[in-house]
C-alpha cells in the first residue's frame, strides 16, 4: 500500500489503497518508533534526513528493501559518527549529535541544491 501512495492519490485509489487507514497506520507506526528511539538513543539530529536517502540509492524504491536497508544504514551511520566522535577532539568526546548535525547540514544543503537545480 506504500508502495502504491508514491504515485498519487487517485492511482492509490484506484487500485483499491484505503487512504485514510493506510496514512493513520503509518503516521502512528512512525510516530511510535520514532518516540522509541529518542527515548533510547537521545536526540541525534538528522540521522532520520540522512540514512533514509542513503537507503534509497542502495535498494531503490520498495518500502519493504527500503525497511531493512535503512534500519542497516542507520546503525552503520550511527555507528561510523560514534567512532569519530571520539577521535575528532581526542582526548576528549565530542558528542555524537554533533557529528550527525554536520553530516546532516550538509546532506541537506546537497538535497536542498539538487532540487532547486
Amino acid at each position: 500500500a506504500l508502495d502504491a501512495l508514491q504515485a498519487d492519490d487517485s492511482t492509490a485509489a484506484g487500485l483499491g489503497v484505503p487512504l485514510v487507514a493506510v496514512r493513520g497506520a503509518a503516521f502512528l507506526a512512525v510516530s511510535l518508533l520514532t518516540g522509541a528511539s529518542v527515548s533510547m538513543a537521545g536526540p541525534v539530529a538528522f540521522v532520520g534526513l540522512v540514512v533514509p536517502h542513503i537507503a534509497r540509492k542502495l535498494v531503490g524504491l520498495r518500502h519493504r528493501h527500503q525497511l531493512a536497508a535503512a534500519a542497516l544504514t542507520g546503525a552503520i551511520y550511527a555507528t561510523i559518527a560514534d567512532v569519530a566522535a571520539r577521535f575528532v577532539i581526542y582526548p576528549v568526546e565530542a558528542p555524537v549529535g554533533a557529528i550527525t548535525a554536520v553530516v546532516g547540514a550538509i546532506a541537506l544543503l546537497v538535497l536542498l541544491k539538487r532540487r532547486l537545480a
